[in-house]
């Protein structure tokens, strides 16, 4: 077999994940990570290990092959962290303690059935909906629902559409003046279509416009953005539609009449649609969605990579989830003694066994157990997990136990009542049981026994691998998680733990949670459990006083008997509000008496549902059968420099930041949005503006920097020129000009008259009095002087100055440079210059004033802020 040879340049995983730190870190650039994330996996994808590595590598993906020879044969094609399994030697087919030229494979503490656990099938499908739903306030989601014009919302997989020669119509008019800015569509392959826009006849639509073609991107989600167009704009009246041209289509999903919008479709005639697409009763809910809204590109492309990858692996995870116990949540039955209960039914895959559940009458201990049959009616427990279950249904998901081939599961009950059954002769519901009144015994079972639906079950993940992507989906969920909860995208529960159940009645009342919200967001669902139909307030209260609320906000529901779960709620919810509900029967919600207190929680109550004041309470003691779940907004990330003290010295330049524009300027009147603003509104700093019209660089110094206390400032920016160039040597005489003056050593005694002394004293007095603070020279930008004959420049010569003397510029850089202070060059990169002056530059010569072009307009500052704040991010 050929040795295998790693490359030599590729990086080991390490140095990967220290670049990703540097890039983004759990504190950094959230884009800046996303975009490390894609550049790690598709690294992960292309590199290949050596045997040696491979057999270390501490992953626990592989690749399967029949034999031992296929393995030989591919040994050079393994990625990186993937592990072997041979299916057909030794032990049966386990996918470790495997040799390859006797190099001992051993297996890895992150098995494939560990992390499938962790990514489990529900979690992976809805991937999609969490990223979309969680991460829109942060600009990484594709749309915002309020700008949907027309189609799904949040399309997903499904069917496809027939393909070419097919056009489809949203029966749904455009309502007001919108620009078709974005779509987001999945596909099951590269397609093309047309957007089409109609409008609509008596009994049929009639073909309008063409407003694009579109090509899919990949396989799965795309996203794709469009130009302003006039043609992009829709009016009222306005129907959007779609003609398929080639290509793996457009998905589609059949739902209920009342869940879709409706949609026609015709063939080869855009001008005669008339036929709904139908199905027993459904529609199709087509898998594109049209929007008036355009996120980010940057953004909107790293959050699609994440969804390709997504989508890669749910598309290579062969897993099945299988059920063994009742087919249907448990409920109330008849109580089951203490004992041992095992299904008469034997594990048919080596799986992992993830989720168990029971209905319980009362609180008490039980073992969820996996046996192993020793002969026949004896069964000894492999393993076991003790849980403790209370009255009503109890779930418990975070179950990890391995179940091989031929095992058993079952439970051991401590007491009467911890499950149930329930009698009956449906063989599809109904399943036998080993039993054992003796908890410790192994032999002498009962049974099989049938006839009865015992009220509880586990959930098992079997893994079927044929080959796994090479890069790691624990790193990728970590990631996704990591983005959401730094950007504080969680969700809160309020009220009951579990899943409401049957208890005792409550009154019709005021039933108001005594816990005060911490985090605002959206209340988005609510479940209660309820013994009759009736209607319920869910309210959003407002306190005042010890036991004052008013309802600020509520929805109204109707609940039926059984557990109830509403969750198109979109009620706000802020800082310091409560919530509760008014429940207008008697047995619209259940209380459960508990002296737990990790599970009961304290309410107010008032048997009057309009009452404001005299609220009752808070009564604690019982385990109320309600909860809410509450969306948390966004909460603003610190900014980098919040809380720190920024302080600008200049000319009328940085003077004029948050002044109106004078009468001379185009933009005369307007509050000027100076520099330093991007700066603040970028790093969250406050500002101390020292700038001073008409001042130069001694003058600067002398009475703004000399006097100014720098104790507790973080950054200082200088920039002059300007003022220095207009009283210079040429324009003046020399006897009462600005001299340019020479670069003297650090420390030295500088000529403060000079434009070049006073920026060196005043860079060293700033270092004498705050070491610390951080400087940043800047250079004037360029100028353009008609002024002659005046106080500042007596000069008769018109054409004494005209553009700006390069020479300041260059000077600040060599000064900054002699330093190691950084530069930001205006003068020579903010790209103003003598074509496109009259775009950036306020100064209006129709104004009568025609001494300069100089001072900024809205836009040259905003050029000006986007140069320097990269600068200062960098610090």
């Amino acid at each position: 077999m050929a040795e295998i040879i790693g490359e030599s340049n590729w990086s080991p995983v390490r140095q990967l994940e220290t670049h990703e730190l540097a890039r983004g870190g759990l504190n950094g650039n959230m884009n800046e990570q996303a975009k490390a994330l894609v550049e790690r996996t598709n690294f992960l994808k292309e590199k290949s290990a050596t045997k040696e590595e491979l057999a270390t590598i501490p992953r626990g993906y592989f690749k399967s092959y029949e034999t031992l020879a296929e393995a030989n044969l591919d040994i050079a094609n393994i990625p990186l962290n993937v592990t072997v399994r041979v299916l057909s030697i030794d032990d049966g087919g386990d996918w470790y303690k495997k040799t390859i030229d006797s190099t001992e494979l051993t297996r890895s503490p992150y098995d494939p059935t560990t992390i499938l656990n962790e990514q489990n099938s529900t979690q992976i499908k809805t991937y999609f909906s969490e990223i979309e739903k969680n991460l829109d306030s942060v600009g990484l989601s594709f749309i915002d629902s309020t700008s949907r014009i027309a189609g799904n919302i949040t399309p997903k997989g499904g069917s496809s559409l027939t393909t070419s020669n097919y056009t489809y119509v949203f029966n749904k008019a455009i309502s007001a003046t919108k620009k078709l800015k974005s779509i987001l569509f999945q596909t099951q392959g590269e397609c093309e279509f047309l957007i089409k826009v109609f409008t609509k006849s008596t009994d049929k639509f009639i073909y309008s416009r063409t407003l694009q073609k579109v090509k899919s991107l990949n396989v799965g989600f795309n996203y794709v953005t469009f130009l302003e167009s006039a043609e992009n704009t829709l009016q009222p009246g306005e129907y959007l539609g779609i003609s398929l041209l080639t290509g793996n289509s457009i998905t589609y999903e059949l739902l209920p009449q009342d869940e879709v919008e409706p949609l026609y479709f015709n063939i080869n005639n855009p001008n005669a649609l008339e036929v709904p697409i139908a199905n027993a009763g459904k529609k199709a809910r087509i898998q594109i969605g049209f929007y008036s809204e355009i996120r980010s590109n940057i953004f909107s492309e790293n959050i699609q990579n994440i969804l390709n990858q997504i989508n890669d692996i749910k598309d290579n995870l062969i897993y099945s989830e299988q059920i063994y116990g009742c087919k249907t949540a448990p409920v109330a039955g008849t109580n089951a003694n203490p004992a041992q209960w095992i299904i008469a039914q034997e594990v048919l895959e080596s799986s992992l066994l993830t989720e168990f559940k029971t209905f319980a009458t009362k609180s008490g201990t039980l073992d969820v157990c996996v046996y192993s049959k020793t002969a026949d009616k004896s069964f000894s427990i492999k393993s076991l997990k003790t849980v403790n279950v209370v009255p009503g249904v109890n779930v418990f998901s975070d179950l990890k136990i391995d179940v091989s081939k031929g095992n058993y599961l079952g439970i051991r009950t401590f007491d009467s009542g911890l499950t149930q059954y329930t009698a009956s002769t449906d063989s599809t519901l109904s399943f036998p049981v080993y039993s054992h009144s003796l908890l410790t015994s192994n032999t002498g079972f009962s049974g099989p026994t049938g006839g009865y639906i015992w009220q509880f079950n586990f959930k098992l993940q079997n893994l079927n691998a044929k080959e796994y992507l090479t890069f790691s989906l624990d790193s990728l969920t970590s990631q996704i998680n990591d983005l959401k909860a730094r950007a504080g995208l969680v969700e809160t529960l309020i009220g009951s733990k579990n899943s409401p159940t049957v208890g005792t009645n409550a009154n019709s009342a005021q039933w108001i949670i005594a816990q005060s919200i911490e985090k605002a967001g959206k209340l988005t669902q609510f479940k209660t459990y309820s013994t009759k139909s009736g209607v319920v307030d869910i309210c959003v209260y407002s306190k005042s006083g010890a036991n004052n609320f008013s309802v600020k906000s509520k929805q109204t529901v109707n609940v039926v008997q059984g557990a109830n779960t509403f969750s198109n709620l979109n009620l706000d919810v802020s800082i310091g509000d409560y919530l509760g509900i008014k429940t207008h029967d008697i047995g619209l919600t259940q209380y459960i008496s508990s002296s737990d207190t990790t599970l009961n929680f304290p309410v107010y109550s008032h048997a009057n549902l309009d009452a404001t004041t005299g609220f009752a309470g808070p009564t604690g003691g019982n385990i109320w059968q309600f909860n809410f779940l509450i969306a948390n907004t966004l909460a603003e990330q610190p900014k980098k420099w919040a809380g720190k003290k920024y302080v600008s010295f200049g000319d009328s330049i940085t003077w004029y930041n948050g002044r109106a524009f004078v009468a001379t300027h185009v933009e005369a009147g307007q509050i000027a949005k100076g520099y330093q603003s991007y700066v603040v509104d970028e790093l969250g700093c406050t500002l101390d503006n020292k700038g001073e019209s008409g001042w130069d660089m001694t003058q600067i110094y002398k009475d703004r920097i000399l006097p100014y206390d720098f104790s507790d400032t973080y950054l200082t920016t200088i920039t002059s020129g300007a003022n220095d160039c207009r009283k210079g040597e040429v324009a003046r005489l020399p006897s009462n000009s600005v001299k340019k003056g020479e670069i003297a050593p650090i420390n030295s005694t500088f000529d403060t008259g000079s434009f070049t002394g006073a920026l060196q004293a005043s860079i060293e007095h700033v270092i004498a009095s705050n070491p610390a603070c951080k400087i940043v020279l800047i250079t004037p930008i360029r100028g353009w002087y008609n002024e002659f004959n005046t106080n500042n420049v007596p000069n008769t010569d018109a054409k004494v100055l005209g553009l700006m003397d390069p020479f300041y510029a260059q000077r600040i850089k060599e000064i900054g440079q002699l330093y190691s202070i950084p530069v930001v060059d205006w003068y020579n990169e903010v790209g103003i210059n003598d074509l496109n002056k009259s775009y950036f530059i306020g100064d209006d010569p129709t104004t009568g004033f025609t001494a300069y072009e100089l001072h900024p307009n809205q836009k040259g500052f905003k050029k000006m802020g986007e140069l320097l704040v990269p600068v200062l991010k960098q610090l």
